[in-house]
């Protein structure tokens, strides 16, 4: 961004908004309460509460409505223009929501409304508040232990750094349009991870119903051999991978391994992982999935994952892996696993997993399509994360 033209001020923040308010205890118990509905008709409004927003997000499905006619007698508490919001209560205190002003709805108790004088200054008044300038300030005035408030007298007395009014707007105008791109890679990630999770698609074979313990190798390290936290070594020639080394995309982050002597490599061969298996945790966090597409050193397990190898010579090991991904291996996991605090799958069980598949080449069809959704899924996910560290860097560095 250019440089700024011109000096910033400070200002109060209850000076730059024509209403700094909330509904009061009086108005509730004496009208307001009484009037809530459960359902809502063209007569009333949403009563928004504060797990109705959060940031620019702003759900209208709320669990009560008010009438008109009983709206109208609380302008203040009206909304039905641009305007912000603030938690004052209990543990969202701090939670700061941009009200569009797109609908007409009325506020509940637990929140403070400010409506800027100048509807310009608005997207730039969030922001600031949103700012680890304005987040610091809201904590210095939070009082309180597990019923954390703060007052409207102390939003009233927040100071605001500020530079003229066209570099407000710009301002504004600059943040807001990140906070639209990161909306719309949020959208597109949940998009590609709803036509995943409902993925359809037109066979040409029909598919057969197979045990996993009939179609693959299943391997874990036995207990007598359990390693101990002394044995594991921060450098070394030979992986031990645990469950903390399988990433969001399903695979081993080698430069978080740590490493075994040769001799605790060699005890077992069962789990000396190759190319192409598949390992999965089987206690603890259990599920947790993950493929092997490279290794640069010889690497084995943890006594934690079972270790996952096609014997049939039918199975593709990136479409066993979208098997394993999917919500039919969770509810196998939640339907069988045993223990009540430390949970676990052993062996015995997770042999009996059932599932469809089709031929091996349709298997790879498959595969190769849900990998490329994962891929574009990953891709919103990184600029996603880019675009949220822009605008955490821009609201540290703007508003010191």
């Amino acid at each position: 961004m250019a440089p700024f033209l011109f000096s910033w001020e400070q200002r109060k923040f209850g000076a730059l908004c024509s209403i700094v308010t909330k509904q009061t205890g009086f108005d509730y118990t004496a009208t307001i309460k009484k009037s809530l509905l459960t359902s809502p008709s063209k007569d009333t409004l949403p009563y928004l509460q504060t797990k109705n927003f959060t940031g620019r997000s702003i759900d209208y499905n709320t669990d009560y409505y008010i009438p008109r006619s009983v709206a109208k007698d609380f302008p203040k508490i009206n909304l039905d223009v641009r305007c912000i919001l603030f938690s004052i209560v209990g543990a969202s205190v701090g939670n700061i929501g941009l009200f569009p002003g797109d609908k007409h709805c009325f506020l509940s108790g637990a929140i403070c409304v400010s409506k800027p004088t100048k509807q310009g200054d608005t997207d730039y008044l969030y922001h600031f508040m949103c700012s680890k300038n304005g987040q610091n300030q809201i904590q210095t005035c939070t009082k309180g232990g597990a019923q954390a408030t703060i007052t409207i007298e102390d939003i009233r007395d927040f100071d605001v750094s500020l530079p003229s009014i066209e570099e407000r707007s710009r301002l504004g105008y600059y943040l807001s349009s990140l906070d639209n791109l990161i909306t719309l890679h949020q959208r597109r990630s949940y998009i590609r991870q709803m036509q995943k999770k409902h993925f359809r698609i037109r066979y040409t074979s029909t598919w057969e119903q197979r045990k996993l313990g009939n179609q693959t190798y299943i391997k874990a390290r036995i207990g007598w051999q359990a390693l101990t936290k002394k044995e594991y070594l921060v450098n070394g020639d030979y992986y031990l991978v645990t469950g903390t080394d399988i990433d969001d995309n399903h695979m081993i982050d080698f430069s978080r391994c740590f490493f075994v002597s040769k001799e605790r490599f060699e005890l077992d061969k069962n789990i000396q992982l190759q190319e192409g298996d598949i390992i999965v945790t089987k206690d603890g966090t259990i599920g947790k999935v993950a493929i092997i597409r490279t290794l640069s050193k010889p690497a084995t397990l943890t006594s934690h994952h079972f270790v996952l190898r096609d014997l049939s010579g039918k199975l593709d090991n990136n479409f066993l892996l979208q098997v394993l991904c999917s919500r039919c291996f969770e509810r196998f996991i939640e339907e069988t696993k045993t223990g009540s605090t430390l949970t676990g799958l052993p062996q015995k069980t997770i042999v009996n997993f059932s599932f469809l598949h089709p031929t091996l080449t349709e298997q790879r069809m498959v595969s190769a399509l849900l990998c490329s959704l994962d891929n574009l899924i990953t891709l919103h996910q990184r600029k996603l994360e880019k675009l949220q560290n822009i605008k955490k860097s821009c609201l540290d560095k703007m508003f010191i």
